[in-house]
């Protein structure tokens, strides 16, 4: 094992979690293959880093991930990574309560992706789920104002609303969600309409994220 290379845990760890291997162990492995990784590190271990953080994710390590998403950026270089990346390091911050940092990979995924639109959404939902009303109303509206009619953020803005006690703007843009074929808004519809600010519910967006109130 002394003599063991970068290359050779990495191969340990996938052959242990293709085999269905405890996850612990197969980050075990990758902390290893890390570990040996030479000085004059370069771009050709950068995947070591990003395969980790899967991993840590699974095991709900999520601010390692973050770090582990971190050194694989500072490796490839920001000009070289996708959209795809900073969504998916930004789905990592937010679980890890890093809500500013996800709200800035947002707003990069949105500035270099060709389809904007769900990282728009995404970005409004964030915002309503950290309860940062008003500007998950101004986010979901600059979308509305681009894109067109969306159910998804008809209902950001409502639930929005319905937090805020704004109960008329709050159903009208529930009713619109409804309209266009989301049924799940009818708990926030009768949650507003009484206005049972302990009756805790949650559904589903289309995008990544969960509405909670």
């Amino acid at each position: 094992a002394a003599f063991a290379t970068s290359e050779t845990y990495f191969s340990a760890a996938r052959s242990l979690e293709m085999a269905n291997g405890d996850n612990q162990q197969v980050i075990a492995l990758l902390d290893s293959c890390i570990n040996r990784i030479p000085q004059n590190n370069n771009t050709q271990y950068a995947q070591f880093y990003l395969e980790r953080s899967q991993r840590l994710l699974k095991a709900e390590r999520y601010r390692d991930a973050v770090a582990d998403y971190n050194q694989y950026e500072q490796m490839i270089g920001p000009r070289n990574l996708t959209d795809r990346f900073y969504d998916l390091r930004s789905q990592a911050e937010e679980k890890a309560h890093m809500y500013q940092q996800a709200l800035d990979d947002l707003h990069t995924a949105i500035a270099i992706a060709e389809q904007p639109l769900p990282y728009q959404i995404d970005e409004a939902a964030l915002l309503l789920n950290v309860g940062e009303y008003q500007r998950a109303i101004d986010a979901a509206q600059k979308v509305l104002t681009q894109w067109g009619d969306n159910a998804d953020c008809y209902k950001i803005i409502g639930v929005a609303h319905g937090e805020l006690k704004h109960k008329a703007e709050a159903l009208k843009y529930l009713q619109r969600a409804k309209d266009l074929g989301d049924k799940s808004v009818d708990n926030f519809i009768e949650k507003y309409k009484w206005f049972c600010p302990y009756n805790f519910n949650f559904v589903k967006l289309s995008t990544s994220y969960t509405i909670y109130t």
